[in-house]
């Protein structure tokens, strides 16, 4: 039996901030708009703060609600799959997409990264793969036994091998200049911006320089290299490696891609979703990659064995 688990970052986490944060902001607006103990001082604008501070309210309360439907718990056996208590046959399944953007009900619905099961009947269930631990698995389950009409298999995930750079022999590159972006320079002038401000200042050894130095600038760093990733490649293998963090590497045989996913957001870079043929997923963005590299990459990458997807404005 296959149970999945809720992923502890990007559900509970993401969740948990999120509702938190509309709910004081909510609370806080209210206190506000109530602040003043007589009634007859109570007007128009407290009226407005208070209702947004209610709106605010209702919305980390729907948040927590629709996440909670969109994303129930999904056990599999052998013969039924279930949604939290909400149980189908496998006889019942009429189609599965394991791999595409699919909607997500929420105040504004948007689409997500994740796949569709479709029962006899016409009901239809939406997976997410960022929400869950070990997704992978559900999908890869439902490829062999639903859509491969396999009786004996068992579900083992893809061994990835780091092999030397010798070993991969010459690979093309697509990589931006940190110094000719925006996200690159703007991470040089905060670094330098904060050192230049302890250095000038008289008291270095104080609440503020240990918070600069071992909290800030740390989560800094952290944040500007899960941004900044280029890409090379060859006819076997797809590196994925940091701009800021040189000395990370992530090696993916072209053999064990299932499909590339390129991806645009309003609020982050450009980025692409590397999928393996377990179905296990990893997102990188590139956020020093022009439009014209991102271009050439999309091209070199669909003259290989792998399939690629578009999404991106570009």
């Amino acid at each position: 039996m296959i149970r999945t688990k809720k992923h502890p970052v990007k559900y509970y986490a993401f969740l948990a901030f999120m509702a938190g944060f509309w709910t004081l902001l909510g609370l806080l607006l209210v206190f506000v708009a109530f602040g003043e103990p007589t009634p007859n001082d109570f007007g128009v604008a407290d009226l407005i703060i208070c209702l947004f501070g209610v709106c605010l309210l209702a919305l980390a309360f729907v948040m927590v609600r629709s996440y909670a439907r969109n994303v129930p718990v999904i056990t599999l056996s052998e013969q039924r799959i279930c949604f939290d208590d909400q149980c189908y046959d496998l006889a019942d399944i009429h189609r599965v997409s394991l791999t595409g953007k699919v909607p997500f009900k929420f105040v504004i619905n948007t689409q997500k990264e994740g796949g569709q099961i479709s029962f006899k009947g016409g009901n239809k269930r939406y997976i997410y793969d960022d929400f869950y631990f070990n997704l992978w698995q559900v999908k890869l389950f439902l490829k062999k036994k639903i859509i491969e009409q396999e009786h004996d298999f068992a579900l083992s995930d893809i061994e990835v091998d780091q092999p030397a750079d010798g070993v991969i022999g010459q690979l093309e590159k697509f990589k931006g200049h940190v110094w000719a972006s925006y996200r690159g320079i703007l991470f040089f002038v905060v670094v330098v911006l904060m050192i230049g401000t302890l250095l000038d200042s008289k008291d270095v050894i104080s609440w503020f320089g240990f918070f600069v130095l071992l909290v800030f600038l740390p989560l800094w760093f952290l944040l500007n290299t899960w941004l900044m990733h280029y890409f090379a490649l060859n006819g076997k293998y797809l590196v994925i490696r940091n701009q800021l963090a040189f000395w990370r590497r992530e090696v993916f045989e072209v053999s064990n891609i299932e499909e590339v996913v390129f991806e645009s957001s309003s609020e982050a870079p450009n980025s692409m979703r590397v999928i393996t043929k377990d179905f296990k997923h990893v997102k990188y963005f590139g956020a020093t990659l022009s439009t014209k590299t991102w271009e050439k990459l999309v091209k070199r990458l669909s003259k290989t064995s792998i399939r690629v997807r578009n999404e991106a404005d570009f």
